[in-house]
């Protein structure tokens, strides 16, 4: 990852900035498919595991920084529908 944020190499963190394990408890992000300990542990895992996880997460739909364009943030999904 360079100093902007931006992707350079597929094991670089998938992040999209919108963390739901921190901000909502979930046991994996809506944002990027990985789990807590994984976001906890992510510098510290192999590099094979981690380009394995982002093209997993990936083929599952996550919206993972690596497969979008320059710029792109995720829109917020509204998850609960208000009467």
């Amino acid at each position: 990852m360079n100093l902007n944020g931006e992707v350079e190499r597929l094991h670089d963190d998938p992040c999209s900035g919108w963390c739901t394990t921190r901000q909502w408890g979930d046991s994996r992000c809506k944002g990027c498919g990985r789990y807590e300990n994984e976001i906890a542990q992510w510098s510290s895992l192999s590099v094979v595991y981690r380009k394995l996880r982002v093209l997993e997460n990936s083929e599952e739909g996550y919206p993972i920084r690596h497969m979008n364009k320059k710029g792109w943030r995720p829109v917020p999904v509204n998850l609960i529908e208000l009467p």
